[in-house]
């Protein structure tokens, strides 16, 4: 069986001269079986491929099921559904209204029926996420762990939090010059994301935006250190 895997690069922007994040998605009939997509996307080496089933009888609805360089399947990726929708709309294949559902997969979701909405208008793909179940994990020993792994103090951290629906944590911490500074010991991410106690998929640090005349309101830094 021959497969094409289309790629594009989401977050391009010659004002912030950005590069973008690459994704590589497959559109067909139907999901090859898990070990076969797996196959696929290591071949593609691309951080994420995503493989995109259009559901019958309604109209811009997919099911979607993605996967990393490695061919982990994943839970969820912005940026790959970004490029997947951008597709769909250079295709001319947006329905009625220029909103397209995105249908993840039940089967690594505690509550089923998740799915991704993303519209089109004009220059412009926006993707909406749905809520994060978040879990408060503020003891010392979760705090010093990532503190360590990140090359910070524990003290730098404000609040940590898991996500029990996408298993990613989220690390605020106290200021952006100190995010600015993370020097990860990705070795050490690594360790802490495949076992133990704080097994995770992804560590989002995130810290407010202090500039009054900012147009941002946070500025975040993303380590996935498994994929």
């Amino acid at each position: 069986m021959r497969t094409t895997v289309l790629s594009g690069n989401a977050f391009v922007s010659p004002a912030y001269k950005t590069l973008g994040n690459p994704a590589g998605f497959v559109l067909g009939d139907y999901f090859p079986d898990a070990q076969t997509m797996s196959a696929i996307a290591r071949q593609a080496a691309l951080p994420m491929t995503a493989f995109v089933v259009p559901r019958a009888q309604s109209a811009g609805a997919y099911d979607m099921r993605y996967y990393d360089f490695v061919g982990r399947e994943s839970h969820i990726c912005g940026h790959a559904t970004t490029v997947v929708a951008a597709h769909l709309v250079a295709a001319g294949l947006q329905p009625e209204g220029s909103r397209f559902q995105f249908f993840l997969n039940d089967a690594l979701f505690p509550t089923p029926g998740r799915f991704l909405s993303a519209s089109h208008d004009g220059d412009r793909i926006t993707v909406e996420l749905f809520p994060s179940q978040l879990s408060p994990r503020n003891d010392s020993a979760v705090k010093a762990a990532f503190a360590q792994a990140l090359g910070i103090e524990p003290a730098d951290i404000i609040a940590i939090a898991f996500s029990e629906n996408i298993r990613d944590y989220a690390i605020e911490v106290a200021s952006t010059d100190i995010l600015r500074q993370i020097t990860p010991d990705f070795e050490r991410l690594k360790q802490l994301a495949q076992s133990g106690p704080y097994a995770h998929e992804g560590a989002m640090v995130t810290a407010r935006v202090d500039d009054a005349a900012s147009e941002f309101d946070i500025h975040s830094r993303a380590f996935l250190p498994i994929t």
